[in-house]
């Protein structure tokens, strides 16, 4: 099993982002099941239970990316943002 950052991949990238909608569309409305959560779990569980794990373990590299575009003022704190009252989790 995989601890860490994952390797990227722009060619796998690439083709998550360019699979057409009418392609999954039709797979839908062919495949009973299919795009349905869960069903990785009736299908194959031990594949579902290995990549539960792995999603767990690992994070890329777009992960990263995210966490530090959320760090700047916004996450300050309430003093920092407007309407936000220092004691609205108390009440």
């Amino acid at each position: 099993m995989k601890y860490g950052m994952r390797t990227p991949s722009p060619r796998r990238s690439f083709k998550a982002r360019t699979t057409a909608k009418w392609k999954r569309q039709a797979k839908k409305a062919l495949i009973p099941g299919y795009g349905k959560k869960g069903m990785g779990w009736v299908r194959n569980p031990r594949k579902a239970a290995y990549n539960k794990v792995y999603r767990k373990t690992t994070f890329s590299l777009w992960d990263l990316l995210k966490q530090k575009r959320r760090i700047g003022p916004a996450s300050a704190g309430p003093f920092l943002c407007p309407g936000v009252s220092e004691f609205s989790d108390a009440l």
